[in-house]
């Protein structure tokens, strides 16, 4: 399946019926907003705004501490509760979660935390250099939020930079010192919820840190976010994180009765949402607002936040010469060839300075070794298989299940792990394997490595069938390797 009709899936699952009621842009109007966005992205650039993660966020100024470790991989979010009193209509959660009052375990990347302490290990432990505690309404469980800000700034010596998220309606000048006594770096607000009322920036300003706005780019209210820069320049906030809308089946009605157009997503998008942000980012970049702006997209969050958590719990397992591959999975070379060639074979590459490290005999006497050492083994007709498994962690035991496994040498969090495979493909030609190998190691050039082929495929039918076969297979080893570039498609 490729990936757009991968993403149609996805979306009609999630909607259910909702999907044919919801308005998808026509072939005509994706071309429009294409032209448009490229436009003002280009004309961004012109005016100074920078790109990072691949070109799937734009930014001015600087980022926040804590937006540079999410696109570092190093930031971990912190669900404190379900809980809202507001009543946004783009909300991902359910009414039921927002304004019920079921007890909510606090959790991250999956995992429950019902324990500060356990937390703050897992976050030291693991590396993150930023945390971001949400919602919900952290400001409704206030004592919760202090007290795992204050574990996780004790147990990291203060040098982890933890933030927060807040509608603002529960601000006041004791719940806000709270934060700032307990460590808390930064407060971010979605003034939306407040209707644009920035009295409770205003009181935060004077209190904490730094003062963030993080909202939606919300279409109708285009013309008051652009009115509003200049004000919060004025009241000094440090930076504002624009994002486009996502939908989900819980908001899916409230955008199809305002007459919203999706885009076909790894996660649904709104298309108006990205033209409004760009067009406000526009606005403060030409008229030299000082204000640090970053736009966050949904297909930004799919890539990089996806990966970092693969990426993170693979590293907990990776066992030499397996590697991570740039979206998170773990990647497994292994030769295939009569043991007396393979064993010569391996006996070479350690005469030549392969440490053993970058290879060694699985249980079935295969030959597994790193892409580097594949590239330089000259490994004549021996055939490849690449596999791919995807790590999953848990802060739980599993007793009944024996594919989780403690991980062990952490000094203070107790994790589990389990690997699921994810994808494998062998392949016969030494044309199309060697190929693949240039093709991991060169940023996915299907040109180039296909050209490779074709110099070195031979030519009778049945070569060329095989050559075709196993080019098809690699191709399809695609979304394991390449993190995609740019903005979120727009179709």
């Amino acid at each position: 399946m490729d990936t757009r009709a991968a993403d149609q899936a996805r979306a009609r699952k999630s909607l259910g019926d909702l999907y044919h009621e919801a308005r998808w842009p026509t072939a005509g109007a994706a071309d429009a907003v294409r032209r448009e966005r490229q436009e003002l992205v280009a004309g961004l650039l012109t005016l100074g705004v920078q790109e990072t993660a691949s070109g799937s966020k734009l930014f001015s100024g600087t980022l926040s501490p804590s937006c540079q470790a999410c696109v570092d991989g190093t930031w971990s979010c912190l669900y404190i509760t379900d809980w809202c009193q507001a009543d946004c209509f783009y909300c991902p959660q359910s009414v039921d979660s927002r304004l019920g009052h079921v007890a909510h375990t606090p959790n991250a990347d999956g995992m429950a935390f019902a324990d500060p302490i356990a937390y703050a290990d897992y976050v030291a432990d693991c590396g993150f250099e930023a945390v971001g505690i949400s919602g919900g309404e952290p400001l409704g469980a206030l004592d919760l939020v202090t007290a795992y800000v204050t574990a996780v700034k004790e147990r990291t010596q203060g040098e982890v930079y933890v933030h927060a998220y807040t509608n603002g309606l529960m601000a006041t000048r004791e719940r806000l010192a709270s934060l700032r006594d307990a460590g808390l770096d930064e407060l971010r607000f979605d003034i939306t919820a407040r209707d644009y009322d920035l009295s409770a920036l205003r009181l935060a300003r004077d209190i904490l840190p730094t003062v963030t706005v993080e909202m939606p780019a919300i279409p109708e209210d285009e013309g008051r976010l652009g009115a509003v820069l200049r004000e919060l320049a004025g009241l000094g906030v440090d930076h504002l994180n624009l994002h486009q809308m996502q939908v989900t089946a819980d908001n899916a009605r409230a955008f199809i009765d305002r007459g919203h157009t999706f885009l076909h997503q790894p996660s649904i998008a709104d298309m108006e949402s990205e033209t409004t942000a760009l067009r406000v980012f526009r606005t403060a970049a030409s008229e030299h607002i000082k204000l640090s702006i970053n736009y966050c997209c949904p297909a930004y969050r799919t890539r990089f936040q996806r990966r970092a958590k693969l990426g993170r719990a693979a590293s907990l397992v990776r066992r030499a010469p397996e590697e991570i591959t740039p979206t998170g999975l773990l990647r497994r070379l292994s030769l295939h060839d009569h043991p007396d060639r393979l064993a010569a074979l391996a006996e070479r590459l350690r005469a030549h300075g392969r440490a053993d490290d970058r290879l060694r005999f699985d249980e079935d006497g295969t030959l597994l070794l790193d892409l580097e050492t594949l590239q330089a083994a000259e490994p004549g007709g021996a055939l490849l298989t690449v596999a791919y498994d995807q790590v999953e962690l848990s802060s739980e035991a599993h007793d009944e299940d024996g594919d989780w496994q403690e991980v062990p040498g952490l000094p203070s969090a107790h994790l589990w792990t389990r690997r699921r495979s994810a994808a494998e493909a062998r392949f016969t030609t030494p044309a199309v394997r060697d190929a693949l190998a240039e093709m991991l190691a060169d940023r996915w050039d299907e040109k180039r490595a296909f050209a490779r082929i074709q110099a070195d495929a031979g030519t009778t039918v049945d070569d060329l069938k095989a050559v075709l076969g196993d080019w098809s297979r690699a191709r399809q080893l695609r979304p394991n390797e390449v993190v995609e570039e740019g903005l979120g498609e727009i179709g």
